[in-house]
């Protein structure tokens, strides 16, 4: 990996291209978060995005549980850096990007019965609409 990691801007645009093939898990750990760190102190949502596509090719390796868990934590991270560092639009000007967000979440909670949830408050907005 470049980059000098005294400047900040050098080392962001060498984490955002790395791939994780070779490196152990803690290693490709220390890119993902310092790569959400970079990308809430430049404000740089695509950084926070591209951290997410990383943690996805991460999770499908055999992770020791506390990677797991700490990887789960990187991603709230994201997410968050994500709402401080996109545009929000108003109501409707951006339904197929809420859409899109509300589809990442359930496919992120899935695995630990966050589908259930959904699937449950959907069902209880059906009902209160049959009047």
């Amino acid at each position: 990996m470049a980059g000098d990691s005294s400047n900040p801007a050098e080392l962001y645009a060498a984490l955002i291209t790395t791939e994780l093939v070779g490196l152990s898990s803690a290693e490709s750990l220390g890119i993902i978060g310092s790569l959400i760190d970079l990308s809430d102190d430049l404000g740089k949502p695509e950084g926070a995005r591209r951290s997410l596509e990383l943690s996805d090719l991460l999770e499908a390796t055999k992770l020791p549980d506390a990677h797991a868990a700490l990887l789960e934590y990187f991603r709230a991270n994201a997410w968050s850096v994500l709402q401080r560092h996109t545009v929000h639009f108003s109501h409707g000007a951006s339904s197929a990007s809420c859409n899109s967000s509300v589809f990442d979440l359930i496919t992120t909670l899935a695995p630990f019965g966050g589908n259930l949830i959904f699937a449950k408050k959907a069902e209880d907005r059906r009902r209160s609409q049959r009047c």
